[in-house]
Protein backbone atom coordinates (compact mmCIF):
# COMPACT_ATOMS: atom_id res chain seq x y z
CA UNK A 1 0.00 0.00 0.00
CA UNK A 2 0.98 3.46 -0.38
CA UNK A 3 0.33 4.19 3.10
CA UNK A 4 0.33 1.63 6.26
CA UNK A 5 0.03 1.38 9.74
CA UNK A 6 4.02 0.78 10.12
CA UNK A 7 4.53 3.95 7.82
CA UNK A 8 2.84 5.68 10.16
CA UNK A 9 5.06 4.68 12.85
CA UNK A 10 8.53 5.58 10.95
CA UNK A 11 9.61 9.38 11.60
CA UNK A 12 8.45 11.48 9.27
CA UNK A 13 10.85 13.14 6.89
CA UNK A 14 11.68 16.24 7.30
CA UNK A 15 10.38 19.49 5.12
CA UNK A 16 11.35 20.15 1.72
CA UNK A 17 13.08 16.59 1.32
CA UNK A 18 12.18 14.71 -1.55
CA UNK A 19 10.18 11.73 -0.98
CA UNK A 20 8.48 10.54 -4.38
CA UNK A 21 9.32 11.38 -8.52
CA UNK A 22 9.66 15.21 -9.18
CA UNK A 23 6.31 14.37 -11.68
CA UNK A 24 4.56 13.68 -8.39
CA UNK A 25 1.89 15.72 -6.60
CA UNK A 26 -0.04 14.63 -3.60
CA UNK A 27 -2.61 16.01 -1.82
CA UNK A 28 -5.17 15.43 1.01
CA UNK A 29 -8.87 15.93 -0.30
CA UNK A 30 -10.37 15.45 3.12
CA UNK A 31 -13.89 16.28 2.46
CA UNK A 32 -14.00 14.64 -1.13
CA UNK A 33 -17.13 11.61 -1.06
CA UNK A 34 -16.58 10.04 -4.51
CA UNK A 35 -14.17 10.35 -7.44
CA UNK A 36 -15.56 8.91 -11.10
CA UNK A 37 -18.23 7.24 -9.62
CA UNK A 38 -16.34 5.31 -7.27
CA UNK A 39 -17.05 5.90 -3.40
CA UNK A 40 -14.32 7.42 -0.74
CA UNK A 41 -14.95 5.87 2.33
CA UNK A 42 -11.75 7.78 4.09
CA UNK A 43 -13.80 11.24 3.86
CA UNK A 44 -14.42 12.85 6.70
CA UNK A 45 -15.54 16.62 8.16
CA UNK A 46 -13.85 17.36 11.40
CA UNK A 47 -11.33 15.34 12.97
CA UNK A 48 -10.81 13.32 16.55
CA UNK A 49 -10.14 16.86 18.23
CA UNK A 50 -12.79 18.99 17.05
CA UNK A 51 -10.75 20.45 13.98
CA UNK A 52 -12.00 20.75 10.77
CA UNK A 53 -9.31 19.95 8.16
CA UNK A 54 -9.40 21.77 4.76
CA UNK A 55 -10.82 20.68 1.68
CA UNK A 56 -7.53 20.45 0.36
CA UNK A 57 -4.35 20.14 1.91
CA UNK A 58 -1.05 19.81 -0.54
CA UNK A 59 1.41 17.55 1.05
CA UNK A 60 3.99 16.50 -1.80
CA UNK A 61 4.72 19.08 -4.46
CA UNK A 62 7.31 17.78 -7.60
CA UNK A 63 7.97 15.02 -5.49
CA UNK A 64 9.11 17.44 -2.77
CA UNK A 65 7.26 17.62 0.82
CA UNK A 66 5.98 20.43 1.54
CA UNK A 67 3.41 20.03 4.63
CA UNK A 68 2.80 17.04 6.74
CA UNK A 69 -0.43 15.96 8.63
CA UNK A 70 -0.76 17.20 12.12
CA UNK A 71 -3.25 17.36 15.27
CA UNK A 72 -3.18 20.11 17.83
CA UNK A 73 0.20 19.29 18.97
CA UNK A 74 2.89 21.60 17.63
CA UNK A 75 5.53 20.42 15.84
CA UNK A 76 8.85 22.16 14.61
CA UNK A 77 7.54 22.26 10.67
CA UNK A 78 3.64 22.11 11.28
CA UNK A 79 2.95 24.51 14.52
CA UNK A 80 -1.23 24.09 14.26
CA UNK A 81 -3.32 21.74 13.55
CA UNK A 82 -4.68 20.61 9.97
CA UNK A 83 -7.80 18.46 10.95
CA UNK A 84 -5.52 14.81 11.22
CA UNK A 85 -5.83 13.49 14.33
CA UNK A 86 -8.37 10.69 13.98
CA UNK A 87 -9.79 8.03 17.12
CA UNK A 88 -9.59 4.52 16.22
CA UNK A 89 -11.87 2.38 16.09
CA UNK A 90 -10.47 1.02 19.63
CA UNK A 91 -10.26 4.28 21.42
CA UNK A 92 -6.49 5.44 20.50
CA UNK A 93 -5.80 8.65 18.13
CA UNK A 94 -3.27 8.86 15.80
CA UNK A 95 -2.29 11.61 12.89
CA UNK A 96 -3.42 9.66 9.81
CA UNK A 97 -4.94 10.81 6.32
CA UNK A 98 -8.53 10.39 5.18
CA UNK A 99 -7.54 10.60 1.63
CA UNK A 100 -4.75 11.20 -0.47
CA UNK A 101 -4.72 12.24 -3.94
CA UNK A 102 -1.79 11.14 -5.63
CA UNK A 103 -1.33 13.39 -9.71
CA UNK A 104 1.03 12.57 -12.09
CA UNK A 105 1.98 16.11 -13.29
CA UNK A 106 3.40 14.77 -16.67
CA UNK A 107 4.86 11.96 -18.55
CA UNK A 108 2.00 9.65 -17.65
CA UNK A 109 1.63 6.49 -19.98
CA UNK A 110 -1.31 4.51 -21.07
CA UNK A 111 -1.16 0.86 -20.45
CA UNK A 112 0.31 -0.19 -23.91
CA UNK A 113 3.09 2.61 -23.29
CA UNK A 114 3.93 1.50 -19.95
CA UNK A 115 4.27 -2.06 -21.18
CA UNK A 116 6.62 -1.00 -23.97
CA UNK A 117 8.91 0.88 -21.83
CA UNK A 118 9.04 -1.72 -18.99
CA UNK A 119 10.78 -4.03 -22.55
CA UNK A 120 12.91 -1.22 -23.28
CA UNK A 121 14.10 -0.34 -19.89
CA UNK A 122 14.34 -4.66 -19.33
CA UNK A 123 16.19 -5.05 -22.00
CA UNK A 124 18.88 -1.91 -21.88
CA UNK A 125 20.12 -3.43 -18.42
CA UNK A 126 20.53 -6.68 -19.75
CA UNK A 127 17.99 -8.72 -18.54
CA UNK A 128 16.59 -12.13 -19.90
CA UNK A 129 12.43 -10.57 -18.74
CA UNK A 130 10.56 -8.57 -17.20
CA UNK A 131 7.45 -9.09 -14.80
CA UNK A 132 4.12 -7.74 -14.19
CA UNK A 133 2.26 -7.97 -11.11
CA UNK A 134 -1.52 -8.07 -11.62
CA UNK A 135 -4.21 -7.81 -9.02
CA UNK A 136 -6.54 -11.10 -9.23
CA UNK A 137 -9.18 -8.95 -8.64
CA UNK A 138 -8.71 -6.27 -11.32
CA UNK A 139 -8.62 -3.31 -9.70
CA UNK A 140 -5.16 -2.73 -9.12
CA UNK A 141 -4.36 -3.63 -5.31
CA UNK A 142 -6.26 -5.72 -3.39
CA UNK A 143 -4.09 -9.02 -2.56
CA UNK A 144 -3.65 -11.54 -3.86
CA UNK A 145 -1.52 -10.52 -7.05
CA UNK A 146 -0.26 -12.73 -10.07
CA UNK A 147 3.01 -12.51 -11.12
CA UNK A 148 3.85 -12.81 -14.98
CA UNK A 149 6.65 -13.19 -16.89
CA UNK A 150 7.24 -11.22 -20.03
CA UNK A 151 9.02 -11.97 -22.98
CA UNK A 152 11.48 -9.24 -24.50
CA UNK A 153 10.78 -10.58 -27.68
CA UNK A 154 7.81 -10.65 -28.38
CA UNK A 155 5.74 -8.80 -25.38
CA UNK A 156 3.98 -12.22 -24.60
CA UNK A 157 2.82 -12.80 -20.57
CA UNK A 158 3.36 -16.26 -18.47
CA UNK A 159 1.99 -16.67 -15.27
CA UNK A 160 4.73 -17.12 -12.77
CA UNK A 161 2.91 -17.63 -9.62
CA UNK A 162 0.46 -15.94 -7.05
CA UNK A 163 2.04 -14.25 -4.92
CA UNK A 164 0.28 -13.26 -1.51
CA UNK A 165 2.23 -10.78 0.43
CA UNK A 166 4.12 -7.85 -1.05
CA UNK A 167 6.86 -6.36 0.96
CA UNK A 168 8.69 -3.32 -0.89
CA UNK A 169 11.60 -1.06 0.48
CA UNK A 170 10.46 2.17 2.08
CA UNK A 171 12.74 4.10 -0.78
CA UNK A 172 10.55 1.98 -3.56
CA UNK A 173 8.27 4.91 -4.11
CA UNK A 174 11.42 7.21 -5.42
CA UNK A 175 12.63 4.38 -7.94
CA UNK A 176 9.23 4.46 -9.83
CA UNK A 177 10.27 5.46 -13.26
CA UNK A 178 6.82 5.48 -15.28
CA UNK A 179 3.18 5.95 -14.14
CA UNK A 180 -0.29 4.97 -15.92
CA UNK A 181 -2.79 7.80 -16.96
CA UNK A 182 -5.30 6.30 -15.85
CA UNK A 183 -6.40 6.07 -11.87
CA UNK A 184 -8.12 3.87 -9.38
CA UNK A 185 -9.91 3.99 -6.08
CA UNK A 186 -8.83 2.08 -3.20
CA UNK A 187 -9.86 1.95 0.07
CA UNK A 188 -8.32 0.43 2.61
CA UNK A 189 -7.72 0.20 6.55
CA UNK A 190 -4.72 1.23 8.25
CA UNK A 191 -3.76 0.95 12.55
CA UNK A 192 -6.38 1.32 14.66
CA UNK A 193 -9.36 0.29 11.69
CA UNK A 194 -8.85 3.60 10.08
CA UNK A 195 -9.92 4.03 6.58
CA UNK A 196 -8.20 5.87 4.05
CA UNK A 197 -9.04 6.07 0.65
CA UNK A 198 -6.25 6.17 -1.95
CA UNK A 199 -6.35 8.20 -5.46
CA UNK A 200 -3.36 6.69 -7.46
CA UNK A 201 -2.18 5.44 -10.82
CA UNK A 202 -3.14 2.25 -11.57
CA UNK A 203 0.19 0.84 -12.83
CA UNK A 204 3.57 1.74 -12.46
CA UNK A 205 6.82 0.67 -13.37
CA UNK A 206 9.35 0.08 -10.27
CA UNK A 207 13.13 -0.17 -11.95
CA UNK A 208 14.70 -2.22 -8.77
CA UNK A 209 13.72 -3.43 -5.70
Amino acid sequence: NLYSSSMISRAAPSLNQRVMPRNINLTARTHLKTYQGAELTGNFEVDAEGIVPPGELLIVKDGILVNQLNGRTPTKDVPHSNGHMRGSLYGGKMIAPGILDMEVTEGALTKAELKQKLIQLAKEDNLEYAYILRSMSGNGIPLPLLLYRVDLDNGNESLVRIISTVDLPENSLREVSDYSSDRLVHNTQIGGGLTVSLIIPDAFIVEDV
